[in-house]
């Protein structure tokens, strides 16, 4: 049994060095499944990789056009202490953003 549980955590952790095979969109999504799951305990290092990776722009999300993406992406990162300006957020969803005015302030 123990054998199968170190198993699939290295299949979780080939994923996480995997970042070329699959999207950054479903990084994030993997990072929200593994916490709520209550097992993302087991892959502090990689998730805080994959996270400074995106706040840094090293991994990038082209304009995404699912603001389901835009809103994990922020809560991720500011959940996990990465300053995020919310204007950058939402450039990525909207594009260029001309001053806001927003109830976010």
């Amino acid at each position: 049994m123990r054998e199968r549980a170190e198993e699939l955590r290295m299949q979780v952790r080939r994923m996480f060095e995997a970042v070329n095979a699959i999207s950054v969109a479903d990084l994030m999504v993997l990072v929200d499944a593994l916490q709520r799951l209550g097992i993302d305990n087991h892959y502090q290092k990689e998730i805080y990789t994959t996270l400074s990776r995106v706040h840094t722009g090293e991994l990038e999300i082209l304009r995404s056009e699912e603001l389901h993406i835009v809103a994990l992406r922020f809560r991720l990162l500011r959940q996990h202490g990465f300053f995020c300006i919310y204007r950058l957020v939402l450039s990525i969803y909207f594009g260029p953003v001309v001053l806001i005015r927003s109830v976010l302030c």
